[in-house]
């Protein structure tokens, strides 16, 4: 049940109308009273999920709530998300490029667990930022797109810095 607190309730007679040619109006005010309405549940709409949304649909998604005056936060860093996820493969290729030259005599499994441990921290350092993002510490962007600009440092270095 909702309660009511310091309101009032309008009645309506149902006798014909008054002299005045108004019908009459009574209103009784409470300080508190419990209300006959419909459950919370039934004001509140069910969220899109942005991973299964396309970008441009996410994108309308996001000016429709921001007109409604709703925090977009959260969806922003997930629409930035789309496009700085696929190029998780490019920066990762550059990073494994100075550990294929410098395996060496440390062989295959070397290369695959360090491999195996660079995808983990890429994956946990876009989680961890996007988390941070959508929690309003940082910028949207700066948010979806710090992974990406940090590996890609660490790639830039690498491939500077590799001896051959």
């Amino acid at each position: 049940m909702w309660k009511g607190r310091q309101g009032w309730v309008r009645e309506i007679s149902g006798s014909p109308r008054t002299s005045t040619g108004k019908a009459a109006v009574r209103y009784v005010p409470f300080d508190e009273r419990e209300l006959n309405l419909e459950p919370p549940s039934y004001f509140k709409t069910d969220e899109p999920l942005a991973e299964l949304m396309t970008y441009q649909e996410l994108s309308d998604y996001i000016d429709r709530l921001r007109a409604s005056g709703v925090n977009v936060v959260p969806f922003v860093v997930e629409l930035q998300r789309k496009i700085a996820f696929p190029l998780v493969t490019v920066i990762m290729t550059l990073i494994a490029v100075p550990f294929a030259v410098t395996t060496g005599r440390r062989g295959a499994m070397y290369g695959i667990g360090v491999g195996i441990v660079l995808a983990i921290v890429y994956w946990v350092a876009m989680s961890l930022l996007a988390a941070i993002g959508k929690g309003g510490l940082l910028p949207p962007v700066l948010a979806a797109w710090a992974p990406n600009l940090l590996f890609s440092a660490a790639a830039f270095y690498g491939l500077l810095t590799v001896r051959t």
